[in-house]
């Protein structure tokens, strides 16, 4: 991760009453310009949509900062999952919905068996490191 881009997970009260749970995880991540923005989310948000309904979470944008909302389980994979965009964005890939529907299963599978954050980025990195070689 750069240095530009941090998460923190902080709990929060949310604002969802109807599913009954007040406790968030929320992921913020700081970008480089409002380009990156544009490039990560979506022109017109289209992939900042796709990524909150895949991942059943709420993502607000504002210049360069990106914020994460939602049960911490959700929002970690949204958060796996943006991070792993963001990395693309940052080597000059421009993300698709396509992307966003892998990002988001590469999330989960490592979700479901188990693997903390940090193992799956450190095994999203080792992979992006193997693509790159070939």
């Amino acid at each position: 991760m750069s240095e530009h881009s941090h998460v923190r997970d902080a709990e929060a009260e949310a604002g969802d009453s109807a599913a009954g749970n007040a406790q968030t995880l929320t992921h913020e991540f700081e970008l480089n310009s409002q380009e990156e923005a544009l490039r990560l989310l979506g022109f017109n948000g289209e992939l900042r949509r796709r990524l909150q309904d895949q991942a059943g979470v709420r993502i607000v944008d504002r210049g360069t900062r990106v914020v994460i909302i939602g049960e911490e389980s959700d929002a970690a994979v949204a958060g796996i999952a943006l991070q792993g965009m963001l990395d693309a964005v940052r080597m000059g890939h421009t993300p698709t919905a396509d992307d966003v529907d892998i990002a988001v299963a590469v999330a989960l599978l490592g979700a479901i068996a188990g693997l903390s954050s940090q193992q799956m980025m450190a095994g999203a990195t080792a992979l992006q490191d193997e693509l790159e070689v070939r």
